[in-house]
Order: C-alpha cells, then structure tokens, then sequence
C-alpha cells in the first residue's frame, strides 16, 4: 500500500495488523473514492497543456475516480489481502456532514481538457486499462 500515513488504507491496515479495533463511522454506510495515483499525474498534466484564457489563467478541478466504494467492502478486501479480520467498533457518524457519499472527478463547467481518468459525467472518456 502507497499513500498518506493520515489516510484509511494505512490507519486500517495498521490496525488490523495490530489487532487494534477499528472506528467505523455512520455505522460503516459510507462510500469513498479511490484514485490512483498515475491518475491524478495524467490530470495535472493535462491541465497544463491547455491552461484557462482567464487572466490570471486558473481553473478548479476535482481529481480522482469517478465511481465511489463502499467502505465495508473496502475493509473486506484489506482483511483478504492481510489474511486477518479487522475489529471493528461501529459507530454513530461523527458529526453531521453535507453527505456521506463523494464522488471526484467533477470539474467545472465548461469545456474539459481532458484530467478525468474515468468515465466522467463532463468527458464521457473510458477508463484507462489499469491491467499489469
């Protein structure tokens, strides 16, 4: 596993590890994005090849994939993967939120040049071949 120390692949994985019970919010009903890395490169640098005419040249964009997972089946697959099952302490979601489902992947509106690395709602461009 590749990523920030302070994400839920690596918490998860440490705990499960360690036999450390694991804090799952909203009960575990909630879903998540998850990117890979070589995608957002691809959408940083396709950005730079066709930079906004605004003056200075700025755009917003929401990087990563466009189709969200469960976080159960997330967990599932890392007690697969480590060959170990993951303690659990379900709990009440933390503290009101606008929505416990993200999506990425949502740019602005307007022409897209292009970041998006799966089918997204702006490009409709299929998703690259993630094989190998």
């Amino acid at each position: 596993l590749f990523g920030r120390p302070d994400m839920a692949p690596m918490i998860f994985t440490r705990a499960i590890l360690a036999d450390e019970e694991i804090r799952v919010f909203n009960r575990g009903d909630m879903w998540r994005d998850f990117t890979y890395i070589d995608d957002i490169v691809s959408g940083v640098l396709a950005s730079l090849e066709k930079p906004p005419a605004n003056d200075p040249p700025h755009r917003l964009y929401n990087l990563g994939n466009h189709q969200s997972e469960n976080l159960m089946d997330f967990i599932a697959a890392l007690e697969g993967a480590l060959g170990k099952k993951a303690k659990l302490r379900l709990e009440p979601m933390q503290q009101p939120v606008r929505a416990a489902l993200r999506s990425a992947c949502r740019p602005a509106p307007g022409p897209c040049c292009g970041p998006c690395p799966g089918r997204c709602r702006a490009c409709a461009r299929p998703a690259p071949d993630r094989a190998g």
